[in-house]
């Protein structure tokens, strides 16, 4: 089992930077944030679930859905599954829509 306790600090320095470029709408440089949190350590699931909200706002779908996929792979909680999948759910609801109309 990975305890938290082996993360590099970096890793929750890049998550915090990310969520305050996110806020201040910095969207670009909130994924940077991410995927270097993600290059820092690849077992957790943070940076992978916020990057992926960062592409659900951009309406980038398919790598949301790719973020959210594997953060559901490190983090395979029932609040996890069921958050994620529901946001899942919500994007392609909203792509369909938006080809509807």
């Amino acid at each position: 089992m990975f305890k938290e306790e082996n993360v590099p600090l970096d890793y929750w320095r890049f998550i915090r930077l990310g969520r305050a470029k996110k806020i201040l709408e910095d969207f670009e440089g909130a994924i940077q944030e991410y995927t270097k949190a993600i290059i820092t350590s690849k077992k957790l699931s943070n940076a992978f679930f916020h990057r992926g909200n960062i592409y659900s706002i951009l309406g980038n779908h398919h790598l949301a859905i790719k973020d959210y996929k594997e953060a559901l792979k490190k983090s395979n909680t029932y609040f996890a599954k069921s958050y994620i999948l529901e946001k899942i759910q919500k994007q392609y609801l909203d792509k369909f829509n938006k080809l509807e109309n």
